[in-house]
């Protein structure tokens, strides 16, 4: 019976005849550069944007993405090999994780091709303004305990004096991404009632019905309660794990005047719907929101 992985192969190999005339190495990349990033929301378009730079003269990286809002550059390879050893896949995470000296060599960037050339220029100005790298190597090969456990305490960049971080998935990690998804897309319907304060909640006029409040935390706590990750299937982001706080809330939260006004100043929650109707309960409104 077909499971997570396979579904992973099949899309990556819909997304190859779709986009790369086949070419499943790039499908492979295209499908595992969002989960291999996951506190970042990129669209199809910029995945194939970003992983075209997979090809001669690419100087070891098959994505390089420079985050000056968030001060991060990600640097991102894919092997799309199923049966790649230790040996090897070490030998492979190793020459990636050089990759920045080759960036700001300027005897291995006069081989690069013209697009890796100009983003070679934009890596080193990051890397001036003390940008953190983040690594993320994929491959639907398996990565034992082993070869993790060799690349997980990279706190630098070689080359570099900044700080890095890398994130190894496999077959397995992608699989899971992958069936997470699907079981957020195909799941039962939901319904929930949040009460608000009439005052903090605004339908503009709008060719589509939008809603802007201010939620409670508890009533969004009691929303998840019932349905759990179901209540964002929606959402392919999902769960994003245990991540590191993002510098300007953490700047936020510390400010006594700037942490009052935090769900203002700070992305809130966006969600979908099939409908929505506000319910009039006095001072409050209860907002009762299907699927």
């Amino acid at each position: 019976m077909p499971d997570a992985r396979d579904d992973f192969t099949a899309a990556a190999q819909a997304i190859a005849d779709e986009r790369y005339s086949g070419n499943f190495a790039r499908g492979f990349a295209h499908l595992s550069f969002q989960p291999s990033f996951p506190t970042f929301e990129f669209t199809d378009d910029t995945a194939e944007e970003v992983t075209s730079v997979d090809r001669r003269g690419d100087l070891g990286a098959d994505g390089l993405f420079i985050d000056d809002d968030e001060q991060q550059i990600l640097l991102f390879q894919a092997k799309s090999g199923t049966t790649l050893k230790d040996a090897k896949l070490h030998e492979q995470i190793s020459t990636f994780v050089s990759c920045p000296t080759k960036l700001l060599s300027d005897d291995w960037v006069s081989k690069a091709h013209s697009e890796m050339k100009s983003l070679a220029n934009d890596f080193r100005d990051a890397i001036r303004n003390g940008y953190e790298i983040i690594y993320a190597f994929a491959t639907n090969s398996r990565i034992s305990s082993t070869v993790r456990s060799t690349f997980s305490d990279l706190a630098e960049a070689p080359g570099t004096s900044t700080q890095a971080t890398i994130s190894l998935l496999d077959a397995s990690d992608l699989g899971d991404h992958y069936g997470k998804l699907l079981l957020s897309l195909y799941g039962k319907p939901t319904t929930v009632d949040f009460a608000v304060q009439k005052a903090q909640m605004h339908e503009p006029p709008s060719a589509e019905r939008v809603v802007y409040l201010t939620l409670p935390a508890h009533e969004y706590v009691k929303a998840c309660k019932p349905y759990g990750m179901e209540l964002f299937r929606y959402n392919p982001r999902l769960y994003l794990g245990v991540n590191r706080v993002n510098a300007g809330i953490a700047q936020t939260l510390k400010n006594d005047l700037q942490r009052h006004w935090f769900h203002l100043l700070n992305n809130g929650i966006t969600a979908v719907c099939e409908r929505f109707d506000a319910i009039d309960a006095g001072d409050q409104v209860v907002l009762h929101v299907e699927d």
